[in-house]
């Protein structure tokens, strides 16, 4: 579990290096504080306090902060992930 505070930042995970790193978690974040929009995958997405969202990292996304955030992550092996849910990868981008 991270427990992160940053300033306003992009975070963009593309095609090339997925395919280059083959990291494969799964992200679930809780945000605590400040607000961020994005894409994952062709799925739009915003987050603002108390909103929980999925990343499949095996997958692009791209989100930017809107503001300051504080906010807990976990970044779960894809196995915990598909003994709840088998196909990991449509979970990519709920909030």
């Amino acid at each position: 579990v991270i427990h992160d505070r940053a300033s306003p930042r992009r975070v963009v995970r593309a095609a090339e290096r997925i395919a280059a790193d083959r990291f494969d978690p799964v992200v679930v974040q809780l945000t605590l504080e400040g607000y961020a929009g994005g894409d994952a995958n062709g799925r739009p997405l915003r987050t603002g306090p108390g909103d929980v969202a999925v990343y499949d990292v095996a997958q692009p996304f791209e989100v930017t902060d809107e503001s300051e955030r504080c906010g807990l992550t976990i970044l779960a092996p894809r196995r915990i992930i598909e003994a709840v849910h088998p196909r990991p990868g449509d979970l990519h981008g709920m909030v």
